[in-house]
């Protein structure tokens, strides 16, 4: 997931904000499976001093997708048990647009 057209300017004291919202399904056959997220995410770009820009004038954190100024954060490992037979619950709630 990829949120754009986001921007802030701590100068002006404005902080951008994005919320997403999806439907996870289980696998199809029953078993334990690990479930993990990970977000990567930065401030980098809202200073200058954080940003370079890319021969197509595009904003670029510094040192690139894998360089010191990128965050990487991942959840703890969860366990899940998919059950074989139980009806479908259906998307969560508020998964709906």
């Amino acid at each position: 997931m990829n949120v754009t057209d986001i921007a802030s300017d701590p100068a002006r004291g404005e902080f951008a904000r994005a919320k997403v919202v999806f439907t996870l399904r289980a696998p199809e056959r029953p078993g334990t499976y690990p479930l993990a997220a990970v977000l990567l995410y930065g401030t980098e770009k809202a200073s200058v001093l954080g940003y370079t820009t890319d021969a197509q004038g595009h904003k670029q954190v510094r040192g690139g997708f894998d360089g010191g100024s990128g965050r990487v954060l991942f959840t703890p490992v969860r366990q899940i048990a998919v059950r074989a037979g139980e009806p479908e619950a259906g998307p969560a709630p508020g998964a709906q647009p």
